[in-house]
């Protein structure tokens, strides 16, 4: 009866883990939909921006950036569904070589 319940409390866990990550996956994907709309928007009034409009577009994408010996993360913000408002904010990490 004990094993049972064992495996019982394992398969959960892994059900758990696996939702967790498809729910990420939907993250990602609606993430990357809403930088497509983003980037369609603007694209056309951006053909050639000034230095002061660069810099508000990365601070409205850009959460935050952390600096670390061997890696540089780029944490973006985005705007986000409300099926999506648990999740973590998505993390571009680039490796300082």
């Amino acid at each position: 009866m004990d094993r049972t319940k064992i495996r019982i409390a394992e398969s959960e866990a892994k059900l758990s883990a696996q939702k967790t990550g498809e729910e990420r996956r939907a993250h990602v994907r609606s993430s990357m939909s809403r930088l497509g709309e983003l980037s369609n928007h603007i694209e056309s009034q951006l053909n050639d921006p000034d230095w002061a409009t660069k810099r508000e577009i990365i601070r409205a994408v850009v959460q935050r950036i952390e600096v670390e010996p061997a890696k540089v993360a780029i944490v973006l913000r985005l705007p986000l569904e409300p099926s999506a408002r648990g999740l973590e904010p998505i993390m571009v990490t680039l490796s300082r070589a």
